[in-house]
């Protein structure tokens, strides 16, 4: 039995992203090969066990005091799509290499390696399922390109929306309050750099966001959405101009707009959770009509969108429900076996 009780990631966060121009994968700057001894592709279908095996050697990376990183679906982020442990420069990675991210072997046996959780499936349970599962896949297809298709509609509004905020005093508002909060700042100087990983996903759940895990000092934006991104591009803007060392994360909706912006000792974001925040109740969308009613239609068609990912999403649980029947889960207790003595050999 695979043992996840102890998950607790030291990082997480997202590599690919559902977007208005549809899915877009990070994998190949995550997991570039030459930053990793050790590379292994987990293969499998739904309900195979490959999130329950990542969440399991993240538990081994904590039991053994390595440094373990969680990397997320950005559809589903109860579900891991990898995991990185690491001891100081030595690095080993385990992803999920299975469809919308197909990773295959870049370099085999010199760093790749595929594992197989296939291995052990009833092949006749499978058949006896074929058209079941020919339906449920299609249908899922076809769900997820309603999806895209949708967010290829907001996105139209979105350009409108970042056209004609530039025209309200909303913008120059926005301004103030970036400049206002940051007059004091006192961070190293240096470029500044636009992080490839999202801490935020689009999917079943809509935009869902992941705790910051920092000790820095977190300072939330207040206010209605689309105002309080705005001042968060204006952050990113202003800390440039200052030449103040920044990371920038990007939307995964859109990289022109930041979710997050973090200096040596700050991190900016919009997250009401957070007890500091730069107040900006005094100001609201529907104080300009046209932005609202741009901004509401947009809004309306995320939603539309994140319905095809939920239908999606439940034709994906119809399949797992398939495959777990059909699984030898001894044998992916085996893989993992081998998996945690193999890392700890290259790690420990």
């Amino acid at each position: 039995m695979i043992n996840t009780d102890n998950f607790q990631p030291d990082k997480e966060y997202f590599a690919a992203a559902n977007s208005h121009t549809g899915f877009i994968s990070k994998f190949d700057k995550v997991f570039k090969r030459e930053s990793y001894k050790r590379v292994f592709i987990l293969k499998g279908g739904p309900g195979t066990g490959k999130s329950t095996i990542l969440k399991g050697l993240c538990s081994l990376g904590r039991k053994n005091k390595l440094q373990a990183e969680a990397i997320y679906c950005s559809s589903d982020p109860h579900s891991l799509d990898g995991v990185i442990l690491s001891n100081n420069d030595l690095r080993i990675a385990v992803l999920d290499g299975t469809s919308p991210h197909a990773e295959e072997a870049v370099c085999p046996g010199a760093i790749d390696e595929l594992v197989d959780l296939g291995s052990g499936f009833n092949t006749r349970l499978l058949e006896e399922q074929r058209e079941v599962i020919l339906r449920a896949s299609s249908l899922k297809k076809q769900a997820y390109k309603k999806a895209y298709d949708t967010l290829a509609e907001a996105a139209e509004l979105f350009e409108l929306i970042l056209k004609e905020v530039k025209l309200f005093d909303i913008y120059s508002l926005a301004d103030e309050i970036a400049e206002e909060n940051l007059s004091d700042i006192s961070d190293a100087r240096g470029e500044q750099s636009e992080s490839e990983i999202f801490y935020t996903a689009f999917g079943k759940n809509g935009l869902f966001t992941l705790p910051p895990r920092t000790d820095k000092r977190i300072i939330n934006i207040g206010g209605d959405s689309l105002f309080s991104r705005l001042v968060l591009s204006k952050i990113k803007e202003k800390l440039k101009e200052k030449s103040i060392k920044s990371t920038s994360f990007s939307s995964p909706l859109d990289r022109r707009i930041c979710d997050r912006v973090e200096t040596g000792s700050c991190v900016y974001l919009c997250d009401r959770s957070s007890p500091e925040t730069i107040d900006t109740s005094g100001i609201s969308i529907s104080d300009y009509p046209l932005l609202y009613k741009l901004f509401d239609c947009y809004l309306a068609l995320l939603d539309k969108a994140k319905a095809y990912f939920k239908e999606a999403s439940m034709y994906h649980f119809e399949l797992e429900d398939i495959y777990k029947g059909a699984v030898d889960f001894g044998n992916n207790d085996e893989i993992f076996s081998s998996l945690c003595s193999r890392i700890e050999g290259y790690l420990l």
